[in-house]
């Protein structure tokens, strides 16, 4: 006779073991270790170091209005309405702030190599579509 019930070894065997990880618990693809600074969680320590450098900055008043992860939807034409545009996706970056009367935006990367195919396409996609420059920096803010 076959019984749905579990034996106390196997249900202490299953009990015991981890809970399979959430998406938004797996390893980042380039090893990057989410930190958390001012009660922000930042997908990598360098993001975290890179903020800690703009606070300071900000209250330096070298720089203003510093923003995190500011959000620019990224459009294209239908060749049935070219007047109107259509909302494909959208690219965020890392920080924004304002420094001497220009508005600067940044992503921080670990290297230039960290840069996924995707990540650049959406890059040159909103310098292109909003006039404007993205500066790749290391955790430090030095361009890479």
């Amino acid at each position: 006779m076959i019984t749905n019930r579990m034996s106390i070894a196997d249900w202490k065997r299953v009990a015991a073991t981890k809970p399979a990880k959430s998406k938004s618990e797996k390893a980042h693809k380039y090893g990057a270790t989410r930190t958390k600074v001012d009660g922000i969680w930042f997908d990598s320590a360098s993001e975290a170091e890179r903020y800690r450098d703009l606070k300071l900055l900000e209250r330096a008043g070298k720089i203003t209005e510093l923003e995190l992860q500011p959000s620019f939807a990224l459009h294209t034409v239908s060749p049935e309405e070219p007047n109107k545009p259509i909302h494909l996706c959208d690219y965020v970056a890392d920080f924004r702030y304002m420094e001497n009367h220009c508005c600067i935006i940044e992503d921080v990367k670990g290297s230039k190599d960290m840069q996924t195919p995707m990540s650049k396409l959406k890059i040159k996609w909103v310098e292109v579509e909003y006039g404007i420059n993205v500066r790749l920096v290391d955790g430090k803010g030095r361009a890479i």
